[in-house]
C-alpha cells in the first residue's frame, strides 16, 4: 500500500498535458490489476498453507501429549497467518478503492480532453469566419478602389468634352465678332 501511495505521488498527472497524463494513468491502472491479481494468488497459497499447519497440529496432538509445545507454536503460526490474511484482505479492499479512483480520474481527464477539442473546434471556427470576414472586406475595398479609378476616369473624360466645348464656343465668339466687323464695314461702303 504504502509503495503503490509513493508511485502515485510521483505520477500525479502534470498540468497542461492532458492527452500523456491520460496514458500514465491507464498504465498505471494495468499495473494496479496484475498486483491484484498477485495479490489474491498470495491469498489463496496463504489459505492453503493455513490448512495443511492445522492438519499438522492434530497430527501432533494425537501423536504424544509431548509434542504439545510444538502444537501450540503452530497455533501461534497460524494465528499469525489468519493475521497477514485479514491484512491482505484490507490491502485489496484499498486496492479495489485505488482502482475506483483511478477510474474516475481517467474520466474527469476524459472529459476534460472531449471540452478542450471542443473549445479548439470552437476556435478553429472563429477564426474561418474572421478570415472570410477580411477577405470580404479586401473584396469590397479593391471593388471600391475599382470604382474609384472609374469615376476618375469619366470625370477626366466630362472635363475633356468640357474644354473642347468651351474652345468651339470661343471660336463661335470670333467668327461672330468678325462677321459683326465684316457687316459694320459693308455698310460704311455703302454709305
Amino acid at each position: 500500500g504504502a509503495v503503490l501511495e509513493m508511485e502515485d505521488r510521483r505520477e500525479q498527472p502534470v498540468e497542461g498535458d492532458a492527452g500523456h497524463s491520460l496514458d500514465n494513468e491507464m498504465q498505471k491502472t494495468d499495473r494496479q490489476v496484475s498486483h491484484l491479481e498477485y495479490l489474491k494468488e498470495q491469498a489463496k497459497v496463504q489459505r492453503r498453507i493455513a490448512e495443511e499447519e492445522k492438519q499438522s497440529v492434530e497430527r501432533a496432538k494425537q501423536l504424544a501429549e509431548q509434542e504439545k509445545e510444538a502444537a501450540e507454536q503452530d497455533r501461534k503460526a497460524l494465528e499469525e497467518d489468519k493475521r497477514a490474511t485479514e491484512k491482505l484482505r484490507a490491502d485489496l479492499e484499498q486496492q479495489r478503492q485505488e482502482l475506483d479512483r483511478l477510474r474516475e480520474q481517467s474520466k474527469k481527464d476524459r472529459d476534460f480532453l472531449e471540452q478542450t477539442r471542443q473549445k479548439i473546434d470552437e476556435e478553429n471556427m472563429d477564426r474561418l469566419r474572421l478570415r472570410r470576414q477580411v477577405e470580404d472586406e479586401k473584396k469590397a475595398t479593391v471593388a471600391l478602389k475599382k470604382q474609384e479609378e472609374n469615376e476618375k476616369i469619366e470625370a477626366e473624360r466630362l472635363r475633356s468634352v468640357a474644354d473642347e466645348e468651351r474652345k468651339a464656343s470661343k471660336r463661335l465668339r470670333k467668327d461672330a465678332e468678325k462677321e459683326k466687323e465684316q457687316a459694320e464695314w459693308d455698310r460704311k461702303q455703302a454709305e
